[in-house]
């Protein structure tokens, strides 16, 4: 289920790479701590269904409360 849910929006980043005139930077935030271990598999997930012709990515694993946030503030600065 978590893995579909994972496979369902890089699948649907196929879709969108078709409008894509240049490489889009995508920032996958990760909190280690919660939910449960599957979240493991998520840098795998995206190293195969990702398009990397039109996306570039960054995984960022949060370390304290609030930190998701901070990295989410970079991101759109």
């Amino acid at each position: 289920k978590f893995s579909h849910k994972i496979y369902t929006f890089l699948k649907n980043t196929i879709k969108i790479s078709a409008l894509v005139t240049k490489k889009t930077s995508i920032w996958f935030i990760i909190n280690p701590i919660s939910g449960t271990r599957r979240k493991r598999k998520i840098p795998t997930l995206i190293r195969k269904y990702l398009n990397h012709d039109n996306f570039t990515y960054k995984l960022f694993y949060t370390q304290y409360k609030g930190h998701a946030g901070e990295i989410t503030r970079d991101a759109v600065a």
